[in-house]
């Protein structure tokens, strides 16, 4: 006999809100993870103290932590494909990225390691503990023979002996960062005879340049070489501090450019500028030349920030290019270049220059 409260259609109408209200779950999860969670991390960010002045942001301890292990991953199987080998030198960010980003990990390493020795209540596990994976998949990077393959077609079997300087620039402080972080002499007789011969390779030059590639100086790339090479001290017992004052004549007098700054590039045989100063070279050397020439830096920082700084309604921060000057004169400048006969590498190192960062 049909119960006489039970209406046709009212079991299906009863699985529909049943559905619904799976639905409406499944929607304020999804809003909770992707739209509330995230701004609450925001907030959380931007009162921060450490954000605005001195410490380390909970943030950067955090994603330093999570990174560590992708990190380390994509390192290892990064030199164990062996595809740096084949990749072409106008490959920019196959070649040369790689590198640099092992080498600002590193450094970002020793820097939050430096913070917790001072407050060991920032994490749990020091950071060079929780990252020594990453830290030894990162050094191997950089170390790695096949991940050289674009300089070599450069400067042959002798990369690591004459010029290179941005490549060995790298080496030296990636070795340098894993000495520092793992206490290993592992790296120690390669890290020292690059900071010997290049340190000499730099003192022999009249302007106190070198090429990054055959016919391509970038000066401020020369101020990181030399940091470098000073920092290294610390790990080898060794004293540059003489050396680092005798190659500040790189950044001085004729071979300055009309701001009294570094000069985007340069000829290394004359020093003679061969472009105007620019951001991205600037926020470059002024986070090194503090170790190096504290009074100069402090000048050079002041001309910067005078020329470059930029505080308007939508943004602030520094331009690539200085306020007053033509954009357009990069441009001309390097046009002028292209049509002067020069070494080997010319058109690389113009259409580097043409590139607005």
């Amino acid at each position: 006999m049909r119960d006489e409260t039970t209406t046709p259609g009212s079991g299906s109408k009863g699985r529909r809100r049943g559905w619904r209200r799976v639905g409406a779950v499944l929607l304020a999860v999804i809003g909770l993870w992707f739209f509330l969670l995230p701004g609450v991390t925001v907030l959380r960010c931007i009162f921060d103290p450490a954000l605005n002045g001195p410490g380390v942001p909970k943030a950067a301890l955090a994603l330093h932590r999570s990174l560590a292990g992708r990190y380390e991953a994509w390192a290892r199987e990064r030199v164990a494909a062996g595809t740096a080998e084949h990749l072409s030198v106008s490959d920019i960010s196959g070649t040369e990225w790689p590198l640099f980003g092992s080498v600002f990990y590193l450094r970002a390493v020793e820097s939050l390691q430096a913070a917790w020795e001072k407050d060991p209540q920032l994490t749990r596990e020091e950071p060079r503990v929780f990252a020594r994976g990453a830290i030894e998949a990162a050094t191997a990077l950089v170390a790695d023979p096949k991940h050289a393959a674009w300089v070599k077609k450069y400067w042959g079997e002798r990369y690591l002996e004459e010029g290179n300087l941005f490549y060995r620039m790298l080496l030296i402080s990636a070795l340098t960062s894993h000495a520092r972080l793992t206490q290993s002499g592992e790296h120690l007789a390669l890290l020292r005879t690059q900071v010997e011969s290049l340190a000499a390779e730099i003192d022999a030059s009249p302007p106190g340049l070198l090429d990054d590639y055959p016919g391509q100086c970038y000066p401020t790339d020369v101020g990181g070489a030399i940091a470098a090479i000073r920092r290294a001290d610390a790990v080898l017992g060794t004293d540059h501090r003489a050396f680092a004052e005798r190659a500040v004549r790189g950044f001085e007098g004729a071979r300055a450019g009309a701001l009294g700054l570094a000069p985007y590039a340069a000829d290394a045989l004359t020093g003679t500028p061969r472009d105007d100063s620019r951001g991205c070279g600037n926020s470059w050397l002024t986070l090194s030349a503090p170790e190096l020439w504290p009074d100069r830096a402090a000048a050079w920082y002041a001309a910067y920030e005078q020329h470059f700084w930029q505080d308007d309604w939508l943004a602030k921060g520094f331009r690539e290019f200085p306020r007053g000057i033509d954009f357009c004169r990069s441009y001309h400048t390097a046009w002028r270049a292209l049509r002067e006969p020069t070494p080997r590498g010319t058109s690389r190192r113009v259409f580097r220059s043409l590139s607005p960062g």
